[in-house]
């Protein structure tokens, strides 16, 4: 098991290395090298551009794109549990579609980012509660998880339909792009 998990270390590693070297502007490992070696004394003009690239660019997107993992590999671990099955996903309870809800209505009402972050979060937050509230009020009926999960499917397809109204609303030249274009999602 230890051995596994020092593997899979070592891999993400060497992915995250080589990825900042991929992109539309190519740089050697021989230059990335080069340029972490120069530490905080001041590099030569020549690499000061690919340091700007992997610095600035690069390597915030690799660590966001490392964070969010471990986030979906916790939050992933933590459904699993609660549910004691392994191929269960976030969109069992509808925070799926409730989080993509309060994002698109975020885009539409809002145009700071963290507002809409704050949209999506609460949407999420708000259809976990609705399929509690379903399981909640026929608990005595059946099963408790069957219920949760009946209540998630419930919540999921509401907020669904409501992402679509909100989809079919959206000015189609300036709001709807930003929602599909957040909805696909992207580290830029």
């Amino acid at each position: 098991m230890k051995l596994t998990l020092l593997g899979l270390f070592v891999l993400l590693i060497v992915t995250a290395c080589v990825s900042l070297t991929l992109g539309n502007y190519p740089i050697s490992f021989q230059t990335l090298i080069e340029i972490f070696s120069y530490g905080t004394n001041t590099l030569p003009p020549d690499l000061q551009l690919q340091a700007n690239i992997i610095v600035d660019i690069r390597l915030p997107r690799i660590l966001a794109a490392i964070l969010i993992g471990a986030s979906y590999a916790v939050s992933g671990a933590s459904f699993q549990a609660m549910f004691m099955n392994p191929l269960v996903s976030p969109g069992i309870l509808g925070v799926l579609s409730g989080s993509a809800f309060g994002a698109a209505l975020g885009i539409v009402y809002f145009d700071h980012w963290a507002m809409i972050q704050i949209s999506s979060f609460f949407f999420g937050c708000m259809a976990v509660l609705i399929a509690l509230m379903i399981s909640h009020s026929y608990r005595s009926y059946s099963s408790p998880i069957l219920l949760l999960i009946l209540g998630g499917i419930i919540s999921g397809a509401l907020f669904s339909t409501l992402l679509s109204i909100v989809k079919f609303t959206a000015d189609p030249y300036s709001k709807l792009p930003s929602i599909v274009y957040w909805l696909m999602g992207s580290l830029a």
